[in-house]
C-alpha cells in the first residue's frame, strides 16, 4: 500500500512530499515463507526514491 501526504510550512514556500509505504503480506507471527514478495515491495520502495530525497525512515510494530 502507497499513501502520499504534501507537508506545506507556514509563511514559507517550502513544501515536503512524504510517502508512506505499508508491506501488507508479513504474516501475524514469523517471517515470510518466501522472499520475492519482501524483495519486490523493496524494489518498488527504492524505484520511488528521488536520489536527491532526505533519509528514509522504516519502522515496524
Amino acid at each position: 500500500m502507497n499513501k502520499s501526504l504534501l507537508l506545506l510550512q507556514n509563511g514559507s514556500c517550502e513544501k515536503r512530499e512524504i510517502r508512506q509505504f505499508q508491506f501488507m503480506a508479513w504474516p501475524d507471527h514469523g517471517v515470510p515463507e518466501y522472499p520475492t514478495p519482501i524483495l519486490a515491495f523493496l524494489r518498488r520502495v527504492k524505484a520511488c526514491n528521488p536520489t536527491d530525497a532526505g533519509p528514509m525512515v522504516v519502522h515496524c510494530r
